[in-house]
């Protein structure tokens, strides 16, 4: 069979030399750095190329992408888009959507009746895990789906016990060793199923809010563990059978709007980081039976003193932590005592000073081989907006911003997206609640 040239040339277009995959929440090796070589530095003339565009539905699940294969969660109902608003019982369907990652073009859905009882009722929220050759989906009303990558299959599915928090089963799964790993509704707090069976091996915890934080295994102390960060506090267990390792009160947060993934600052500490609780730091002790606070920082009034983001995952690099603090303002803090290094509103916010719940997603470009610069980042913005910068203790330049996507959420008396960009294939890959796009970030 003879190929026609032009689908040749798109293929060759889509498929990179140096690809690397994107196939859970914050990436391969989940720390939220992007590593591909060849790509942009600034806007190219005529702005960013899209590569192709497919129909979704509502949603803030993130893209993940494995191979020639991008899967997305959304939700379709029969009616429009339910954004905001008290918890209500709303009936719709929620859907796992496989893609061909050359065309855009529908591979499969799995789809399930899932009626919502939860606020903001746009679509699931989790990143969906790809491994081994599956795909690990959980929704915002706690269905939990094993399915084939490349056939659409399901292998084995079932449903999380206890009812969702107000917004929703939100903490995206993780893999560790042959669990599967996932925030519960707080009674219990934890739980482990068999990945290949989807039986259940250990829960771990209660809590009376279990918050939106996904677990995040670390070795810490020399011993491996799931630290997890909920509205009143923070603990580690052991990944073999749920035992609690250690625990620390914090808090509590208010709205249970613990969201940010916690980072690992050195061999023996971890960094949290909340809307209102603020940021510190936890130091693990040799063995990992027990920790303790080294540091809290939390602002008071409209001066940003603390980086104190809502749902914007902060970044260590360098030796400084930068994130988005909950006002809109792009900011950078020492990690040694959680002080403000300095604090910018302009990048996300122009002339404004603050805004309500102000969100960006900020990744670190790294280049494999290390010959890229040292302070580089790509940052999305909640208008779609994807800007190249570089970021460093004396501040902030930009490097330019081109337009990605249409805001299609409305939050805060604005038009947002609040959904986390994925960076894979030399392309990013950004949804709202209408499409989900591939954008060309070849620097050829």
């Amino acid at each position: 069979m003879r190929i026609p040239l032009r689908l040749i040339l798109l293929i060759a277009a889509a498929a990179p030399a140096f690809a690397d995959d994107y196939p859970q929440w914050l990436g391969e090796r989940r720390d939220n750095v992007y590593r591909e070589p060849g790509v942009l530095q600034s806007v190219p003339a005529g702005a960013l190329k899209r590569l192709w565009s497919a129909p979704i539905g509502g949603g803030y699940a993130q893209v993940a992408v494995s191979g020639n294969r991008v899967v997305v969660l959304d939700r379709v109902t029969k009616g429009a888009v339910v954004r905001e608003g008290k918890k209500r019982l709303i009936p719709g369907s929620e859907r796992i959507v496989c893609l061909d990652d050359v065309t855009g073009r529908e591979v499969w859905k799995v789809e399930y009746d899932c009626p919502y009882t939860i606020s903001y009722a746009a679509g699931p929220r989790t990143t969906p895990l790809i491994a081994g050759g599956r795909v690990y989906a959980l929704g915002a009303e706690g269905d939990v789906h094993c399915v084939e990558l490349e056939t659409g299959k399901v292998v084995w599915k079932r449903k999380m016990p206890g009812a969702p928090a107000i917004w929703g089963y939100a903490a995206s799964p993780v893999i560790e060793g042959d669990l599967l790993v996932l925030l519960s509704s707080g009674k219990p707090l934890l739980t482990a199923l068999k990945k290949d069976t989807g039986d259940v091996a250990w829960t771990a915890a209660e809590q009376p809010d279990p918050g939106y934080v996904p677990p995040t295994p670390m070795t810490l102390g020399g011993r491996r563990q799931i630290v997890q960060y909920h509205p009143t506090g923070v603990m580690a267990v052991d990944p073999a059978d749920g035992k609690v390792l250690w625990e620390l009160p914090h808090g509590p947060e208010q709205n249970g709007v613990t969201i940010v993934t916690p980072v690992q600052l050195d061999a023996d500490t971890v960094l949290l980081a909340a809307n209102w609780t603020g940021m510190a730091a936890v130091r693990v002790a040799p063995g990992g039976a027990s920790a303790k606070f080294l540091w809290h920082v939390k602002g008071k009034g409209r001066e940003v003193k603390a980086l104190q983001p809502l749902h914007s995952q902060v970044v260590l690099r360098g030796g400084f932590v930068y994130g988005v603090h909950q006002t809109g303002a792009l900011a950078c803090a020492d990690p040694k005592d959680g002080r403000i290094v300095w604090a910018d509103p302009k990048p996300l916010l122009g002339d404004a000073e603050r805004v309500q719940w102000g969100t960006g997603f900020l990744t670190p470009w790294e280049p494999a081989g290390g010959d890229g610069p040292a302070n580089r980042y790509f940052l999305a913005t909640d208008t779609g907006e994807l800007i190249w910068c570089e970021l460093s203790p004396t501040g902030y330049k930009e490097l330019g911003r081109a337009k990605v996507i249409e805001p299609t959420n409305r939050d805060a008396g604005r038009q947002v997206v609040w959904c986390h960009p994925t960076y894979a294939h030399q392309s990013v890959y950004w949804r709202n609640d209408r499409e989900v796009v591939r954008v060309d970030l070849r620097a050829r």
